[in-house]
């Protein structure tokens, strides 16, 4: 019994040992100065929470909503973000800008104070929404059109980025404002029209259809009903421009596409079910007489029609022009140089500060052995013809000019001066007969667009340019049986290669 009232006691001393018992500190009992220590740490959460990012951002947050959304905003100049967004703004007097492509900017001055609570859960917003006006009815399908263009010669979109459905977005922002205007409803479909050159993949005929969904419904949400009004309205335009299809049928999923082959709307009389041209004209191009303009000789070329196969065969009737023999030749185009030493190659770094040449102006590759001048850009090309055109005779040049020759007329000459003809022009493709020749490809005067069979009214062509030239003809570093006559490239016109130069022509002006 006392050893168990000894072994009580001395368990109680150790419990007692394990107590830890505060002491008052400067005087203050312990439970009143941890309570004031709880209080400081749930003060100092509360403001790490609901103020210090204020304190970081000096300044208040602000809500920015746009008519049309998706406008960029900047404040001072800065991007912060596309509407709607939420952005803290630093205090100050600031101004607030919104832009959008096609569209007149907005600014207004914000004078920005200090908000205890921005940033925070509790935030006060103050809201800005800006109403954009377009620049014209259609300039935000305009812009979105060319972005279009541009896009399409990207690659397809990956992880690293996605191509924007630009065309859809400005088709969408134009349509909510032409509304019944049957006039300017027409011009819109002309631009589409011009955009559809530039499809090139699933994704860029996705943009395409949203687009002239937005057009045919003027830009309302597509509910079932408005939706069957554009389904029927689209299908009327296919009736109306048939080789819309072709773009439709080669871009599509295959059970789709064959729904397209199948249909009365798909033009087999040029293009059969198995995709094989059927030529409709081989009649070839008639040489005639020959010109001479400061030691450059133009081969007459006779009016007449061909086959343009390209991406879609159709018969151009085509009106009677002068094609240079050979390439620009490097003596000829020293002579321009000579009278215009703003393009000589001592100039280069200047060329390339305005856009007009890249680095490889004017340079050769050290296995070139040919006579033409190599290394220019298109615009090189063109102040080369431009000044050729003040060499013309009295008689021609009033009506005449010279330029590089369009995609069209380059094939016509190319194809009736073949084997199988007198052969007048010189290396204009690296044909098997050309073996170690010295072609080189050659910059045509219009844009390069992949589906380039697609009319359109041409004022609707000349708003939508193709960021790209035309070139054709192969050089002598391609493989023989590799490029042809129908064989078709595309450079920006800045872009200088050692395989590229110039062909050009003595048309008519256009008036």
């Amino acid at each position: 019994m006392l050893d168990k009232n000894r072994e009580k006691n001395k368990e109680a001393a150790d419990e007692e040992d394990r107590v830890v018992r505060l002491k008052p500190l400067f005087s203050i009992k312990p439970g009143v100065y941890l309570t004031a220590l709880y209080a400081a740490v749930i003060f100092i959460i509360i403001f790490l929470i609901f103020f210090a990012p204020s304190l970081k951002a000096g300044g208040t947050i602000y809500h920015f909503t746009s008519e049309p959304s998706g406008a960029a905003v900047r404040v001072d100049g800065v991007y912060m973000g596309a509407s709607p967004c939420d952005v803290v703004v630093k205090k100050g007097e600031r101004e607030i800008t919104f832009i959008a492509p096609g569209f007149n900017s907005a600014s207004q001055k914000a004078a920005s104070g200090f908000s205890p609570l921005a940033g925070g859960p509790l935030q006060r917003k103050i809201k800005i929404h800006a109403v954009l006006t377009q620049t014209t009815p259609l300039s935000a399908l305009t812009e979105g059109a060319r972005d279009y263009a541009s896009w399409s010669f990207a690659a397809d979109g990956s992880g690293l980025y996605q191509t924007p459905l630009s065309l859809s977005l400005g088709a969408k922002r134009s349509a909510a404002y032409f509304k019944a205007d049957s006039g300017v409803k027409n011009e819109a479909g002309a631009l589409l029209l011009a955009s559809a050159r530039f499809i090139n993949s699933a994704h860029g005929l996705k943009d395409f259809i949203l687009a002239k969904m937005y057009l045919e419904t003027g830009g309302k949400a597509l509910t079932p009903p408005v939706l069957t009004e554009a389904v029927l309205n689209i299908a009327l335009a296919l009736q109306k421009e048939p080789l819309l299809t072709v773009a439709l049928a080669e871009f599509l999923p295959e059970q789709y596409a064959g729904i397209i082959l199948e249909s009365g709307l798909y033009p087999r009389e040029i293009i059969d079910f198995t995709g094989e041209n059927k030529h409709l004209s081989d009649e070839k191009a008639v040489f005639g007489s020959v010109l001479t303009v400061s030691g450059v000789n133009f081969i007459e070329v006779k009016g007449g029609s061909f086959t343009q196969s390209a991406a879609f065969p159709r018969v151009l009737n085509m009106e009677p022009f002068y094609i240079a023999e050979t390439e620009i030749s490097a003596a000829s185009y020293a002579a321009f140089t000579a009278e215009n030493s703003e393009w000589s190659a001592e100039n280069t770094a200047s060329l390339i500060e305005k856009g007009l040449v890249t680095e490889d102006y004017l340079l050769s590759s050290k296995d070139y052995a040919g006579s033409s001048v190599c290394g220019i850009s298109a615009y090189a090309a063109e102040a080369y013809c431009a000044w050729l055109s003040l060499k013309l005779p009295a008689a021609l040049a009033r009506d005449y000019e010279v330029r590089p020759p369009s995609e069209a007329e380059w094939e016509y000459a190319a194809k009736s001066s073949g084997p199988l003809s007198v052969r007048r022009l010189k290396n204009m493709t690296h044909s098997p007969e050309e073996e170690g020749g010295a072609g080189l490809w050659e910059w045509c005067s219009d844009g390069f667009a992949a589906q380039n069979y697609i009319s359109a009214p041409k004022e609707a062509l000349d708003k939508i340019p193709s960021p790209q030239r035309n070139v054709r003809g192969g050089a002598w570093v391609n493989p023989p049986l590799s490029v042809n006559a129908e064989t078709r490239a595309s450079l920006p016109p800045s872009s200088c290669s050692p395989f590229v130069s110039a062909r050009p022509v003595i048309v008519k002006k256009e008036r």
